[in-house]
Formats: C-alpha cells, sequence, structure tokens
C-alpha cells in the first residue's frame, strides 16, 4: 500500500500538470455523445472490487477475496439490472456458454504457459539448476539484503523482458526470490512486494506486454465505432503512464533505503 499510495499521489501531481490535452469533439457534441450512450447500471459493479480489496486488505487468503468477489457481483449483478444471472451460465446448441465461461476460456493460454513454467521450474529445482544460480547470485551480488532485493529486481526484470505476461513471470522467479529471501531472513511479503511493484511497472510500458497490446487493440475496436477517437501507439502514451514510470525507480530506491522493509522472525 505504503509504494503505491506514494507512486499515485506523485501521479495524481503529474497527470493534473499535463492533463490539458486537446479535445476530439467539442464539448457539446461530446455531452450529446455521452448522454445517448452512458449507462449507470455498470457502476454497482465495483462494489464487488472494493469487497475483494477490503477482504485482502483485511489478510484474509487472495483466492478467498477473489471468491468473495465473485459470489457478491452474481448477487449485485442482477439485482441492480447490471446483467442477467442466465448471462453467466446458459447452453447453445448443446455447449455451456456465457460469462463465467468466456471468462475461464480467456485464461486458458496464460494458464497453459504458467504450468509449461513452473513443470520447467521444478526441474530445473530438482535438477539442481537454481541452486547454482543462487549460489552465483550470493557469491556475486547478493552478500547482503540490499544486495538480494536488488538481485530479485534484477531477476523479475529480466524475466518481465522476456515474458510479455507479468503474473507468468512473478511465477516463474518465485521460487529463486524465496531461495534468497529465506537466506538473509528477509521477510516473504517485502520478497513479493519487489515482484509484484517492479512486474507492475516497466513492464506495462513494452511494446509487446500484453496489457499494451491489449490497450491498442481495443482503441481499434473503439475507432471503428466512433471516427474521431485516435489510435495510439505505445510512443503515444507511454511518457505519460507516469505511475508505471514513477514505480520502478521508487522500488529501487526504497531498496537502497531500506525503506518498508521487513525481517523474519
Amino acid at each position: 500500500m505504503k509504494y503505491a499510495l506514494i507512486t499515485s499521489a506523485i501521479s495524481i501531481v503529474l497527470f493534473y500538470v499535463y492533463g490539458a490535452g486537446k479535445t476530439a469533439l467539442p464539448v457539446a457534441e461530446a455531452q450529446k455523445l455521452l448522454s445517448e450512450t452512458a449507462d449507470p447500471r455498470g457502476l454497482p459493479m465495483l462494489i464487488p472490487a472494493l469487497i475483494v480489496f477490503l477482504v485482502a486488505i483485511g489478510g484474509r487468503h487472495f483466492l478467498g477475496a477473489l471468491t468473495a468477489g465473485i459470489l457478491s457481483a452474481l448477487i449485485i449483478g442482477p439485482a441492480t439490472g447490471a446483467f442477467s444471472l442466465g448471462s453467466v451460465f446458459y447452453v447453445a446448441d448443446g455447449a455451456v456458454a456465457g460469462s463465467a465461461v468466456d471468462g475461464a476460456m480467456g485464461m486458458v493460454p496464460v494458464s497453459i504457459l504458467a504450468l509449461l513454467l513452473v513443470t520447467s521450474i521444478g526441474i530445473m529445482l530438482s535438477g539442481g539448476f537454481l541452486q547454482v544460480v543462487v549460489d552465483w547470485l550470493q557469491k556475486h551480488w547478493a552478500k547482503s539484503e540490499t544486495g538480494t532485493e536488488l538481485s530479485i529486481i534484477g531477476l523479475i526484470s529480466f524475466a518481465n523482458i522476456c515474458v510479455s505476461v507479468n503474473t507468468v513471470a512473478m511465477i516463474a522467479v518465485g521460487p529463486l526470490a524465496n531461495i534468497m529471501h529465506k537466506r538473509i531472513k528477509i521477510h516473504p511479503h517485502r520478497s513479493a512486494n519487489l515482484l509484484d511493484t517492479v512486474s507492475c511497472s516497466f513492464p506495462f510500458l513494452l511494446p509487446y506486454a500484453a496489457v499494451v497490446a491489449a490497450a491498442v487493440a481495443i482503441q481499434k475496436q473503439v475507432a471503428t465505432q466512433y471516427p474521431f477517437v485516435e489510435v495510439l501507439t505505445v510512443s503515444d502514451f507511454g511518457p505519460y503512464a507516469f505511475y508505471c514510470i514513477i514505480l520502478f525507480p521508487l522500488m529501487i530506491l526504497a531498496v537502497l533505503t531500506g525503506f518498508g522493509r521487513k525481517h523474519q522472525a
């Protein structure tokens, strides 16, 4: 939270300073379009997201938090008219379909990639390769708390450059980080924070990152419906992705100064 809040505060100031961009439409035309297309029925669906956040902050397992969010969404959505319960699961042409099925199928490629990586990591762990890598890092870089944390940042940065999905990169580096933080008695929360924050910083600006590809694809889709929409490339919006730009150097500074560092009992 402390890293995210600091980064958010700086980003808000920069968005305020640089946010006075040009308008794509005259104000009157934009208001007319908004009145024709805006649908506030989706706003209550922010509540399940808030529930996930509160349950997770309360110390529950993230699977428990996600389950609470899904169950609350299944209640709030139909109750507020955001979607019908029948759209979640239904049978069409003898096959099960619906938003739940679409969501699960959308995660299949990432799940397969994660399974392949976990299998590879297991082989490397059993074969001793990961231990060789850890020993080399310990000998040359990870000699102290700062060196160990910088090594973790280096490993997760390299993994994100190689893998376009940040979650998969964290799965790949997790076993190495786990071995390293235990040796130097760094709290697992600190190690997890380093993996997560770095994975949510500069990798989100890589041209081949999944989130960037998705953003461009969505822009192209919207542009077919609204001709005034300009499709931006990563070079267009990258310099203004302040949160991603700020978070990475902030974590480097946190490691060098020891800010937020916890030790394992």
